[in-house]
């Protein structure tokens, strides 16, 4: 039978008959530069890509980047910073998809 599992929440997930599995979720970044988040639930094999909103403020556009390498299969390490200034901040969540199996 095809696997359909899904949690409609805020942070959730869904999980496709051909093994891939979507999931959302929202960070609120701390004040080091790098931080890592809990996925909702464990990919059992690889993480593929994730992807983020940007968030602005003041006129400066938070961007939060990815590192897969540092990454578990139920966390993902996350870098972020403001494009105009080069600092790092905290305070602004960020919404996240991630694509997996």
């Amino acid at each position: 039978p095809a696997d359909f599992t899904c949690s409609k929440t805020r942070s959730g997930y869904t999980k496709l008959p051909n093994g891939l599995i979507i999931q959302w979720f929202t960070s609120n970044p701390p004040s080091a530069n790098f931080y890592m988040v809990t996925l909702p639930i464990a990919f059992p094999n690889a993480i593929l890509t994730a992807a983020a909103v940007k968030n602005e403020n003041n006129n400066s556009v938070v961007i939060p980047t990815i590192d897969l390498d540092g990454s578990t299969l139920s966390q993902l390490r996350i870098a972020h910073q403001y494009s105009s200034q080069n600092a790092y901040i905290a305070g602004y969540p960020h919404l996240w998809i991630v694509i997996g199996y």
